[in-house]
């Protein structure tokens, strides 16, 4: 799996830390997204929470019926956000918590799952 420095642009890594997130690990990857552990901290509030970045378009098996799917309608991480905010509440849906504008591009922060 790609460290963070792979992922993120100095710029990108400063704009998350300017909202207040810092970058911890790279916990996951989808076929059209990285999952990333995050430190949320406001004040004397903190919080770990994940987002996803979208991969660039290099990186990305076009092949896949995830990508497809994933990719079809636009950028993906907009789409989970208006049916986050559609849904509102729900026991199996992680809880889209905050968004971020990268390079032009939306990065939802979401609760973090811990494994039982």
């Amino acid at each position: 799996m790609k460290g963070i420095e792979k992922i993120l642009t100095k710029e990108e890594w400063n704009t998350l830390q300017e909202k207040g997130y810092t970058p911890l690990e790279v916990i996951g990857e989808g076929n059209t997204r990285y999952v990333i552990e995050v430190l949320y901290k406001n004040g004397d509030f903190q919080e770990k929470r994940v987002i996803k970045i979208l991969k660039n378009g290099n990186e990305i098996d076009d092949n896949s019926i995830c990508t497809l799917i994933n990719l079809s309608k636009g950028d993906p991480n907009k789409k989970e956000l208006v049916c986050a905010s559609d849904i509102g509440y729900h026991p199996n849906i992680v809880k889209v918590i905050d968004n971020i504008k990268l390079n032009g591009k939306i990065v939802n922060a979401l609760d973090v799952l811990e494994r039982k």
